[in-house]
């Protein structure tokens, strides 16, 4: 229908989308990003599985005034879209989701696969078109994000999602997108948050302020919704021969961070918190107050249920800014993802052209500004003598043109750091070139010595 549903972010209204010139006609917002996309690089596309799309072109919204009385807010061009809470702030708790929505199943997302397999020429993913694609976006949330239809779809007791009923929409998209195109490369669930790791949303808001422990766990045996998953993924593989989810997907966010700020002490924290994708000893410092080790938890759990799925990490961020730690702590979170094995990652949010956060990423992907495009390598280990470790790291990588590049960040807000670089067999090598990242963003490098917070590249050449 081309038209974006702003769920809870946005008074839960439907807003058509515009169209864009490409090949010389008018396409829809979805085929514009798509064939955008794809003619530079892969797409990871949404599909829907809550059982609800826009059911038409229209500006609609899900709770309307003249309909579910006075609410705290309104939307300021349409007075009549309220926000879902009353007046006095208890949220409204029957509605009717048809007001904005239509029931879709599985043969809906079927036939969009078709319809982009036709935008892209016929092309499906074994030739070219859309490979992956990715179950909902944080259905852990839908009881919040997308309450409107959720408490106001008649088919369901309650509004948060169960472990069995995570499943049993996992089966019935995921199988309808395997039989459309059988080389699709599937990532679920895409989970949000902490607790949405270890136990359902019906376990997490049960009111008794653990959310990690619940009844619908222990009707699970107990075991993390995750794990569980994971278990019943290679349970419908032997029992079927098709693998209905290739990637675990999740996201993460730092919580009781501020994204938005760039001082001191947030720059500091904001630093410390990449250790959380991969350090068992690093305590997160919010009200988590344990070792999150994302990476190691998230590949565990994989090992031990489902061997052989692909590690996703499809949304995370150390900051909404454009600032030096934010750009910092991005990049040395793809030197941390590259090591640890993560498998496929998708950073969330604009990344402003020129800016810090674009510097971060052409550290990897265009370190030289002639293209040197599409890092590949082997990460070898890289060990920090003589400093402390959890504000100077280092990583490095191999490539198959047996070129070695060596990443040190400087993670010290006051501090100078002059290092030298030691190659194991070649004590005596000299890095052909250097390149900095700071407050400049990007630049070539005449010494290795790090100013507070900033990185350096060192390239050996073979």
């Amino acid at each position: 229908a081309n038209t974006t549903n702003r769920a809870a972010d946005w008074f839960f209204m439907n807003v058509p989308d515009g169209t864009f010139p490409h090949g010389g006609k008018q396409v829809g917002a979805a085929d514009h990003a798509v064939l955008t996309v794809k003619a530079r690089t892969e797409l990871l596309f949404t599909v829907p599985t809550i059982g609800w799309t826009p059911k038409d072109r229209e500006t609609r919204w899900g709770f309307s005034v003249a309909k579910y009385g006075p609410q705290e807010k309104t939307e300021q061009w349409h007075p009549d879209a309220g926000n879902g809470v009353r007046v006095n702030g208890k949220a409204l708790t029957s509605n009717d989701a048809t007001d904005t929505s239509m029931r879709i199943g599985p043969e809906w997302v079927a036939d969009w696969m078709r319809h982009l397999a036709a935008t892209l020429g016929g092309k499906t993913a074994k030739d070219g078109g859309v490979r992956f694609y990715a179950l909902d976006n944080e259905p852990d949330l839908w009881h919040q994000t997308h309450r409107d239809v959720r408490q106001g779809d008649d088919r369901l007791k309650s509004p948060y999602l169960t472990y069995d009923e995570l499943w049993e929409r996992t089966a019935a998209y995921a199988g309808a997108i395997k039989k459309a195109d059988p080389a699709a490369l599937v990532t679920g669930p895409v989970t949000a948050v902490w607790c949405d790791y270890f136990s359902s949303p019906l376990d997490v808001n049960d009111g008794d302020g653990d959310c990690r422990n619940g009844h619908d766990r222990n009707a699970h045996g107990g075991v993390p919704i995750t794990a569980w998953y994971l278990k019943k993924v290679c349970e419908a593989e032997k029992k079927t021969g098709v693998r209905l989810i290739d990637y675990l997907d999740v996201h993460y966010y730092p919580e009781n961070l501020d994204l938005n700020k760039e001082d001191l002490a947030i720059g500091k924290d904001r630093l410390a918190r990449v250790r959380a994708l991969y350090d068992p000893s690093f305590v997160d410092p919010s009200w988590i107050k344990e070792p999150i080790r994302l990476v190691p938890r998230m590949k565990a759990w994989i090992k031990d249920n489902c061997p052989g799925t692909k590690l996703a990490l499809t949304e995370y961020r150390f900051g909404w800014n454009d600032g030096l730690t934010s750009g910092l702590a991005q990049a040395e979170a793809l030197a941390v993802l590259g090591r640890e094995g993560v498998d496929l990652a998708t950073t969330w949010g604009p990344i402003a052209s020129g800016g810090l956060l674009e510097a971060a990423f052409r550290l990897y992907l265009d370190y030289d500004g002639a293209g040197a495009n599409a890092l590949s390598g082997t990460a070898v280990k890289a060990t920090v003598a003589g400093a402390d470790p959890t504000l100077l790291t280092a990583y490095a990588i191999v490539t198959p043109a047996k070129r070695t590049l060596v990443y040190v960040f400087n993670k010290d807000s006051a501090r100078t750091q002059a290092v030298s670089l030691v190659l194991a067999g070649k004590p005596g090598q000299k890095p052909a070139r250097l390149f900095a990242y700071g407050k400049g963003g990007l630049t070539p490098a005449v010494a290795t010595a790090l100013p507070p917070w900033s990185a350096i590249l060192a390239v050996f050449e073979p």
